[in-house]
């Protein structure tokens, strides 16, 4: 006898796009690259302490607003802003910068924890949205 989950299925971006432009894979591999050696910053900065979890987890804090879905795989365009801000790749270097001339480890942390972030959702193809909530191609 055969179970059948009732789960819609949601089409990855990796899946539709690294099979055909041999960019998109350089890139996704770079991605990765640079979410390992965020990674290890993170390890290294103070392993085991919460702020490290909170840090790779708070940029999708966004998509779970009420009604941030317009449709599956589709934001709505108000929460768009929110998400595109969480996701851009500026903000943890800013941090990063900041917590470094400061001498702060636990903003070098976050700040690291942060990049680990962004960096696995564009090794995994989840780039910035466009203005309609679609993926940017």
């Amino acid at each position: 006898m055969t179970i059948v989950a009732a789960v819609p299925l949601v089409r990855r971006p990796w899946c539709s796009s690294v099979a055909g432009s041999p960019v998109r894979v350089v890139r996704r591999v770079r991605w990765a690259a640079g979410a390992v050696a965020a990674l290890t910053v993170l390890v290294a900065m103070w392993p085991g302490h919460w702020w490290g979890v909170a840090a790779l987890l708070l940029p999708d804090l966004p998509l779970l607003l009420p009604r941030a879905w317009a449709q599956q795989g589709r934001l709505r365009p108000w929460v768009v802003p929110l998400y595109n801000v969480a996701h851009a790749v500026a903000g943890p270097f800013v941090l990063l910068a900041i917590g470094a001339a400061a001498g702060a480890g636990t903003v070098v942390g976050v700040a690291a924890g942060w990049l680990v972030h962004v960096a696995v959702d564009r090794a995994a193809g989840y780039d910035l949205r466009d203005s309609s909530g679609a993926l940017r191609q």
